[in-house]
C-alpha cells in the first residue's frame, strides 16, 4: 500500500530488515481489511502529511472496526477530520497538520479484562478508572460477561465482578479478537458448550492463538475443537498443567486466570512475556489473592 502511495520500500522478500524512504504522494489505494486494522490506522495517521489527499478503499471488509474508529476520533481531536463511510469501506484523509492538545488517557480495557474475568471465575474484584462509554474494542468484555450470567456491577469508573455460575455463550469476536484467549478461559469454566466465532485472524497474532489456546485448554482437561474461524469449548473442571505460552502475553495472562479455578498447580512458561502489555500483571494477580511462586 505504501509503494502504491509513492513511498519507496526495500526488504528481503517482504521480511525485515525493511527500509522505507520518501514521502507519501497521495491518491487512492485499496487495502485489505480482514488481516489487521493496524495497517489502516497507520496509513491514515500519516496521510495528512502526504503531498495530496489520500483515499483508502478497504476490501473485502474491515474487521476490528473499533480500533479504526478510535484512530479517526484521535485524529479529529487533533485537528484533522477524515471523511468515511459508515462501514469504513472508504476513508478520505485531507491534508493537514496535527495540533497539540491536552488529553487524559483512558484506563485499558484490554488489561482490565483479565482481572474482571478473574473476579467472575474465582472471587470478587474491583477494577477502577474504566470508562463505560469507551470506544475501546475490549470494552466488549462487559457484554460477554453479562451474556454468561456473571455478576457484574459498575459505579462511576469502577467495575466489579464476583464469583458467578457462568453459562455457555455464543459470541462473534470479529471486532474484538484480542479478547479470545481470556473469553475462551471463561468458557472453560462455564456450564455447557460455548461457540466463539470471528477468529480467522488469530493465527496471525503474536502466536497462533487458536492453536495455543486449544493446546493449553486440552492440557487442562477441557474439551475444545477449532476450525479456521470458530472455537467450540465445553466447560468443565480445569486441572493444573504446564502451559506453553508461545511467548504470547495474552496466552500467559489468560491461563494464569484460569489456573485460579483449576485443581492442582499450573506452571506458566515464559511468564515475563506479560511485560509487553501489562508489566504489573503478576503483582496485581497476587494482590487479588492468587498464590504465585
Amino acid at each position: 500500500a505504501l509503494e502504491r502511495l509513492g513511498v519507496k520500500t526495500k526488504s528481503k522478500n517482504g521480511y525485515p530488515p525493511i527500509t522505507v524512504q520518501g514521502k507519501i504522494k497521495g491518491g487512492t489505494v485499496s487495502i485489505r481489511g480482514d488481516i489487521s486494522s493496524q495497517f489502516i490506522s497507520a496509513i491514515i495517521l500519516a496521510a495528512p502529511y502526504a503531498e495530496n489527499p489520500v483515499e483508502l478503499k478497504v476490501t473485502p471488509h474491515l474487521e476490528s472496526k473499533p480500533y479504526v474508529w478510535m484512530t479517526i476520533d484521535a485524529m479529529r481531536k487533533a485537528g484533522v477530520t477524515p471523511q468515511c463511510s459508515a462501514d469504513l469501506s472508504e476513508i478520505h484523509v485531507p491534508l493537514g497538520r496535527y495540533k497539540p492538545r491536552r488529553t487524559r488517557v483512558e484506563g485499558d480495557w484490554s488489561s482490565a479484562a483479565f482481572m474482571l474475568a478473574a473476579g467472575a471465575m474465582a472471587g470478587k474484584v474491583h477494577v477502577d478508572h474504566l470508562d463505560l462509554k469507551s470506544q475501546q474494542a475490549d470494552r466488549e468484555i462487559i457484554n460477554i460477561l453479562e451474556a454468561m450470567d456473571a455478576y457484574i456491577k459498575s459505579s462511576g469508573k469502577r467495575v466489579t465482578t464476583e464469583l458467578s455460575r457462568l453459562s455457555a455463550v455464543e459470541f462473534d469476536l470479529s471486532d474484538c479478537p484480542d479478547l479470545f484467549p481470556v473469553v475462551a478461559c471463561l468458557c472453560a469454566s462455564a456450564e455447557g458448550t460455548s461457540i466463539l466465532s470471528g477468529l480467522g485472524r488469530l493465527r496471525l497474532k503474536e502466536s497462533d492463538r487458536l492453536h495455543a489456546m486449544k493446546a493449553g485448554l486440552k492440557r487442562m482437561g477441557i474439551n475444545v475443537t477449532v476450525d479456521d474461524s470458530t472455537a467450540q469449548i465445553k466447560g468443565g473442571k480445569p486441572k493444573g498443567a504446564v502451559i506453553d505460552t508461545y511467548n504470547d502475553h495474552r496466552i500467559a495472562m489468560s491461563f494464569a486466570v484460569l489456573a485460579q479455578t483449576a485443581v492442582g498447580e499450573t506452571t506458566i512458561q515464559n511468564p515475563e512475556c506479560v511485560d509487553k502489555s501489562y508489566p504489573e500483571f503478576w503483582k496485581d494477580l497476587a494482590q487479588i489473592g492468587a498464590k504465585l511462586e
